[in-house]
């Protein structure tokens, strides 16, 4: 089941409820995203594919992550519609030891 995200906390991540939302291939996918984020330290490039509201690929960015802390969360819509599904299915962040918790809302 794909999902369709964003991106929250860190010093600079926030999203508007209305932005474009990011395609997720699954829930795995999701945790691995926010995990190479928070890796990556603002020194490699991650992947970001924004999708526009009927779930077409609009976009495939290559940026650098530099604000992503232990607060940084994704929150995921079972659509890519905002209009349709303006409230989260599942919430993607970390736990207290740094591991990734999927749990839903």
């Amino acid at each position: 089941m794909a999902w369709y995200g964003t991106w929250h906390g860190g010093a600079s991540c926030t999203s508007p409820a209305d932005a474009p939302r990011e395609l997720f291939t699954s829930l795995a996918a999701a945790a691995d995203a926010l995990r190479e984020r928070y890796a990556s330290n603002g020194r490699t490039r991650c992947t970001f594919r924004t999708v526009d509201p009927s779930g077409r690929v609009v976009e495939v960015a290559h940026v650098y992550t530099p604000c992503v802390d232990e607060t940084s969360e994704l929150h995921l819509y079972a659509s890519p519609d905002p209009m349709a599904c303006d409230y989260p299915a599942r919430r993607v962040y970390f736990g207290p030891r740094g591991g990734i918790r999927v749990e839903g809302c």
